[in-house]
């Protein structure tokens, strides 16, 4: 079967988007501005972070966040590890953000601190299937994905996600 019928996961799709474009601005605004380039190497990196955590193909994760580049880009480092993505509705209930964890068997949850500092806590202290919380930006409940991911250093994205 050619490639033409292989299929194109959405991962896939941004890494060629992004390998492309290099320097020229992919994101500006809340949070900063991230050239693709910056955006290739911070995907690269989060997924270092997750698999030194455990996270794998076929595992899930949440997302409650703000509109930030950072945020995005997770998500798409995790679909690119092959890992099921959910957003949560910064606006959603906390009964209906934990149910969301519980009944869809998420693994990790990712918080933007800065804008959800108390409601991760919340999230974290009663969902006990969680693996791992990771945050954007230090929190007492979760490791600090950004600061992980500096430290890190330079790791090329890796693609395992299937059609």
């Amino acid at each position: 079967m050619s490639d033409l019928h292989q299929g194109l996961t959405s991962a896939r799709l941004m890494l060629r988007a992004m390998a492309r474009w290099g320097e020229r601005i992919a994101f500006s605004g809340y949070g900063g501005s991230y050239t693709y380039s910056q955006c290739l190497d911070l995907i690269g990196r989060y997924q270092a972070v997750m698999q030194g955590v455990g996270a794998e193909r076929g595992q899930r994760i949440a997302l409650l966040n703000a509109n930030r580049a950072e945020a995005w880009l997770v998500g798409v480092a995790a679909n690119e590890l092959g890992i099921c993505m959910t957003p949560l509705h910064p606006a959603g209930s906390f009964g209906d953000q934990q149910f969301i964890l519980e009944d869809g068997e998420i693994d990790y949850l990712l918080v933007d601190v800065e804008n959800y500092l108390e409601r991760g806590a919340e999230l974290a202290a009663a969902t006990d299937r969680l693996k791992h919380v990771f945050t954007l930006g230090a929190a007492d409940y979760g490791l600090d994905l950004r600061a992980a991911a500096a430290n890190a250093g330079a790791v090329s994205p890796v693609l395992w996600a299937q059609p």
